[in-house]
């Protein structure tokens, strides 16, 4: 029902885009705690922009991104649904700012280690939240950008018998560089 929700929030704002386009890139993420190690992924979707103004264009994406962490001996992989809403500050007709926020929906989450994978979504809260900030570039019908997404809460639920490591709170990190091409 929830993923049902969300879509239907982004109807509205594509179907009034002033441009719509498809984009992926390299995602490199981490789990807060001395027991992890930044974690390299991808990232693919699909963004809807409007102006607000001739500086100010809000945008929404909609994304499937791999993130997760290195451990010793293996690696945590967590597959969200993500949903930024982002300001773009543009300073130059090329370069913009962006800020804002995401939401992530847990589709997956894995264990692995040695080759042997333990499914560990049920230990996770199914929703990650997170703050969002980055540069970009635009040209014409390509857009590059590199941000940082901040992780603002506990993404464990409390389990006395939680077989990952973990802090007091484990919160995600991740740099995002994308490639997209705007479609209409």
């Amino acid at each position: 029902m929830k993923k049902l929700v969300g879509l239907l929030f982004l109807i509205p704002i594509t179907s009034s885009a002033q441009k719509l386009g498809l984009k992926a890139g390299w995602s490199n993420s981490d789990l807060s705690g001395d027991a992890y190690s930044y974690y390299p992924s991808y990232h693919i979707g699909f963004f809807a922009q409007f102006s607000l103004s001739e500086n100010i264009k809000l945008s929404s994406e909609l994304l499937f991104s791999r993130q997760g962490a290195k451990v010793i001996d293996g690696e945590v992989r967590i597959d969200y649904l993500s949903l930024p809403l982002l300001v773009n500050i543009y300073e130059y007709k090329w370069l913009f700012l962006q800020i804002g926020g995401q939401v992530g929906l847990v589709t997956s989450a894995g264990a692995y280690s040695n080759g042997v994978g333990t499914d560990i979504k049920s230990s996770l809260k199914p929703i990650d939240a997170s703050l969002v900030g980055g540069l970009g570039f635009h040209f014409d019908r390509i857009i590059v950008n590199a941000r940082y997404n901040w992780g603002i809460i506990d993404i464990i639920k409390s389990n006395p018998n939680l077989t990952i490591a973990r802090s007091n709170i484990t919160t995600s990190t991740t740099i995002q560089i994308s490639l997209a091409v705007v479609i209409n």
